[in-house]
């Protein structure tokens, strides 16, 4: 798993997490004024980590990163070897003539670098898009297992000390998930003018 991609799923996690802390007290009080309260557990992260469509997005992922990093990798060594036979006219060159070379070269080494930095870019918003729609597949999903275990609240697995197992949905979410969406197309967004 990438980097990328593990710290756009943490991210995605700590938001989720947070959500829970604050359902964990909206929770317990709404048990205390239902007795009848029927609570069911899901991990939500799962379904960005372990899912078919999670995992299909892993794959296309490394494979654009894979690309991109090769057609950095191209157009560095062709300003490393343009930098090298620079150096090696020094001494033929005027002053004037071999800075104002430099300087141009240079600014395509900065040039080069904004572009990785704009395609690394393009490809968390690529990550983050194909993401929301494992969201988009998963929350009617778990409308219906929540209507289905006739529960009355879904909580995020992850801020439950201790419960039964079968109070667990995750698995099931999973299945129905893999069903209904096993794969997702990461695009990359076209560049813009001037970048």
């Amino acid at each position: 798993m990438t980097r990328t991609y593990k710290n756009l799923a943490l991210i995605t996690f700590a938001a989720f997490a947070s959500l829970a802390m604050l359902a964990m007290g909206t929770a317990a009080t709404y048990a205390q004024a239902d007795s009848n309260a029927k609570i069911i557990t899901v991990d939500r992260n799962s379904f960005f980590v372990d899912s078919e469509a999670a995992k299909d997005i892993a794959k296309q992922v490394k494979t654009l990163r894979e690309g991109i990093e090769s057609e950095l990798n191209k157009k560095m060594e062709a300003l490393t070897t343009e930098r090298d036979q620079l150096a090696g006219q020094q001494t033929i060159l005027t002053q004037e003539v071999f800075e104002e070379k430099a300087k141009q070269l240079q600014e395509r080494f900065v040039a080069l670098q904004a572009e990785a930095e704009n395609k690394q870019r393009q490809l968390q918003a690529a990550v983050a898009k194909a993401q929301s729609k494992i969201l988009e597949a998963v929350s009617p999903i778990l409308d219906e297992i929540l209507k289905e275990k006739n529960a009355n609240l879904m909580l995020e697995r992850g801020i439950i000390v201790k419960g039964a197992v079968d109070i667990d949905v995750t698995a099931t979410a999973m299945l129905r998930l893999n069903e209904k969406l096993p794969t997702v197309k990461v695009e990359l967004a076209q560049a813009k003018a001037g970048n």
